[in-house]
This record gives structure tokens, C-alpha cells and sequence, in this order.
């Protein structure tokens, strides 16, 4: 059956204003704002979707480093962009954990943000300095045991994710310890090779260098599970006897609220295809990372479960940013 021409027209007046809105999306660059410094793991993974997601797309996708206070600063310009898809931001887990450590915090990292897609799942390892007699992370633990309140872990700041992993394992253990906190995974490093910290969790892209040169020694990753690249190396949880425990960060790709859901779908579409790609897979692997992807709903119940979790967590350790 013909429609008539008016008919036509009513149809497409008809049309969800967010429906039209994604349909010529994108009409200029896109801007994927990293509230972190340049050459991290969120900065590599969002260059790599970027440039595989430029010709999907039909517009350039563009970085931008924005760092500063532990993530926000550039967290807040995505909270406050239009919510049209043009500009995102890729986040890694600290974003949710801010919530509870940042009591003035100046946006809701879960309500504020349409979910795009979740990136990659990123290893933390646990390192120490070699030291005559501790070859296993239970030697460790028993070492600071015996001298209670002499020794200290390191982490990137008070209050980053790194913080409140370290003070979780480190009163599940029954570890009275100092934390000293760094601005940066390199200066830590230098103080744990030199034996002023005992240890501390890193990525391991991060540390992987110096375990490979002999200066730190490799005992334990935080996730779930083993990882998969060094199978002979245990979880914290199973060498601390700490059921539950998990470490692991992840970085996540998010727009505006209110982002049409039209909009959101196809950069979801446009960001699964790049993850897929061999060479985005083998590169994330470099980092001690895994590709994940997913529609935006698993992506939201992943940042809500953790908002949960760790803001009982922060309450219970009573951790305070320092941003």
C-alpha cells in the first residue's frame, strides 16, 4: 500500500526526537577526555579505540589528557558536557571509589554518566624488594608480623584505588603498617627497589621491568582468578588465605547523562568492533590487560555494584583522598 505524501510527512514528525538525533550522529570530531597524565593504561586503551573508531564513526575521535585530584577534573568536564556523544571520557575503577573517599565530590561517578562500554580488565600485582628468606607472599607476611608498625606499603596517593586494595589486604592480614603515599607509580617504585617501603600493587605492565631484572620480586596478583599470562603466581587471596579478595582495575568508556540511547549504541558498536581487532588484543596484553566489551547496561551494573562495595569498604578502613 502507497502512503500518501502528508502521511509521509506526519510519520516523520513523528519521530523520536532522540532516534533523529542518532542518526546523524556524529556531525563533528570527537573528543575522548582521559582525566588521567599521558602514557597510562586508560591513555592506551583509549588512543587505540580512537583510531579504529575514526572511520566507523565518519568523524575524527579525538584524545585528551586532563589530569589532575585523582581523576576528577577531567571526569567533571564529561559530567558537564552536552550530552550529544561528542565528548566522552575513559575512566578506570578509581572513578567509582571516589565517590566514598571524596565526600565533596562535585558529580555522582555512576548517576552523572551514560555507560558506553567497558574497555579492558587490568592485572595489579603485588611486588616487594628481594629479600633473603621471603620468596613467597606468606613469608612477607609473616616478616611484618613479627615487627609490627616498622614497616610501610607505597601507593600512587591517598585515597586512589591502589590505597584502599593495599589497607583492605593489609587489615584482612593482620598487618599494622604505615602507608605512604606517592604522587606516581615511578618514584614508588625507586623507594621499594631501594627497601624504604615493603611492597606495594601496581599494574603489571608497570612492574613487570623490574621483576624481569631481578629488582622486584613478583608475589602475588589482586584479581579473582589467576592471571592467565603467569598462571604460577597465586592470587593474594589464595597466598593470604583472604577469602573474597579481589584487586584488579578496569577502564570504561562513558558519556553525559543523557546521552541519547540511540547515540550510545552506536559508539558502543563502534568500540566493540576495535576491541575486537587482533592487534587492540595483543596490545592490551602488553599492559597486563584484557579486552572485555559488553553492552552499556553490564557496564552500569559492574559501577554500581562497586560504588556498593567499596563505599562500605572505605567507611569501615576510614580512607580520605588527599585530592
Amino acid at each position: 500500500m502507497r502512503i500518501p505524501r502528508r502521511g509521509l510527512l506526519a510519520l516523520a514528525a513523528g519521530l523520536p526526537a532522540t532516534a533523529a538525533r542518532a542518526q546523524a550522529f556524529p556531525t563533528r570530531p570527537v573528543t575522548i577526555i582521559v582525566p588521567y597524565a599521558a602514557g597510562g593504561g586508560a591513555d592506551i586503551t583509549a588512543r587505540l579505540l580512537a583510531q579504529r573508531m575514526t572511520p566507523r564513526l565518519g568523524q575524527p575521535v579525538v584524545v585528551e589528557n586532563r589530569a589532575g585530584a585523582n581523576g576528577v577534573l577531567g571526569a567533571e568536564a564529561v559530567a558537564r558536557a552536552a550530552p550529544d556523544g561528542h565528548t566522552l571520557g575513559m575512566v578506570v575503577s578509581s572513578h567509582v571509589i571516589n565517590k566514598a573517599v571524596m565526600p565533596a565530590l562535585p558529580f555522582d561517578p555512576v548517576a552523572d554518566f551514560a555507560p558506553v562500554m567497558l574497555a579492558a580488565r587490568t592485572e595489579l600485582a603485588l611486588v616487594a624488594a628481594p629479600a633473603p628468606g621471603v620468596t613467597s607472599l606468606a613469608d612477607l607476611i609473616a616478616r611484618i608480623r613479627a615487627r609490627p608498625g616498622d614497616y610501610a606499603y607505597a601507593s600512587p596517593g591517598a585515597g586512589s584505588n591502589v590505597h584502599v586494595f593495599l589497607e583492605w589486604f593489609a587489615r584482612r592480614a593482620g598487618l599494622q603498617m604505615l602507608h605512604v603515599p606517592y604522587r606516581g607509580s615511578a618514584a614508588a617504585h625507586a623507594d621499594l627497589i631501594a627497601g624504604r617501603v615493603a611492597f606495594t600493587l601496581d599494574t603489571y605492565a608497570a612492574v613487570r621491568p623490574h621483576v624481569e631484572a631481578g629488582r622486584l620480586a613478583l608475589l602475588a596478583f589482586g584479581g579473582p582468578q589467576r592471571y592467565a599470562g603467569r598462571q604460577e603466581v597465586p592470587t593474594i587471596a589464595e597466598a593470604a588465605g583472604i577469602p573474597g579478595y579481589a584487586a584488579f582495575s578496569w577502564s570504561a568508556l562513558l558519556a553525559p547523562r543523557g546521552t541519547p540511547a540511540g547515540v550510545v549504541a552506536r559508539l558502543n558498536a563502534g568500540a566493540a568492533r576495535a576491541l575486537g581487532e587482533a592487534e587492540v588484543r595483543d596490545r592490551l596484553a602488553t599492559l597486563g590487560a584484557e579486552a572485555a566489551g559488553g553492552p552499556p547496561e553490564e557496564l552500569r551494573a559492574l559501577m554500581e555494584g562497586e560504588a556498593l562495595q567499596f563505599g562500605a569498604l572505605v567507611r569501615e578502613l576510614g580512607i580520605r583522598s588527599d585530592g
